[in-house]
């Protein structure tokens, strides 16, 4: 199981905001109604953008909701051709499917893969990042570690040379956990500390990308 990490294109600065603060009933009911004003209204790219924050923020309390969601943005991201929009969908599909079922390897890691193949034809380098760091905790929660190196080690060559926080912190957190698993806890002690500066020096709770990263 992919533990508690999961990706979403970003929320209106509002809606982020909110999600931060631990009010996540009031977050969801904004986006409900920007999913309904956005189908109503056809604008199916922002339809299919607020399903895939709605599939982030159900996993908290309502998974079966999470996959419907994220399947109903990714359905429609296909129809309109949005490849950048399917990756990311595919990315909470198999954070979904990892986490809240038993359908990870039939589904989970598919998702995951076309998400990594969609960002490598794209250059969607910021996203890659997610769907490589997603791959990696799949492998990882399945006892291939050294499947898992890999994917983290890509994952945060190319973080670091972002800068960005939200996408440091998982890559040094995976990495942190999986040299435990290697039985090299000076390597994991370095990379506990690599993710405990990267908040401090952003300002960041630690606490609040474990529950909901990636968030704009």
């Amino acid at each position: 199981m992919v533990e508690g990490r999961a990706h979403a294109i970003p929320l209106t600065l509002q809606q982020s905001l909110v999600a931060r603060l631990d009010r996540l009933g009031e977050a969801v009911q904004q986006l409900e109604r920007s999913v309904s004003v956005a189908g109503e209204a056809g604008l199916l790219q922002d339809e299919s953008r607020g399903l895939a924050n709605l599939g982030v923020l159900y996993s908290a309390k309502n998974p079966q909701r999470a996959i419907e969601a994220c399947e109903r943005g990714l359905e429609t991201a296909q129809r309109i051709g949005d490849l950048g929009l399917e990756s990311r969908l595919q990315t909470n599909l198999a954070v979904a499917y990892c986490e809240l079922t038993n359908r990870c390897e039939a589904r989970g890691v598919q998702a995951a893969e076309t998400a990594i193949e969609i960002d490598r034809r794209l250059s969607q380098l910021d996203h890659l990042t997610v769907s490589l760091v997603v791959l990696g905790q799949i492998h990882q929660c399945h006892g291939q570690p050294h499947d898992a190196l890999g994917y983290y080690s890509e994952a945060m060559a190319l973080a670091e040379h972002t800068g960005e926080p939200q996408l440091i912190f998982p890559c040094y957190d995976g990495l942190a956990t999986l040299y435990l698993d290697l039985d090299e806890p000076e390597q994991a002690e370095l990379y506990m500390r690599k993710a405990q500066e990267i908040c401090e020096r952003a300002g960041i709770d630690p606490d609040a990308l474990m529950v909901l990263p990636y968030l704009a």
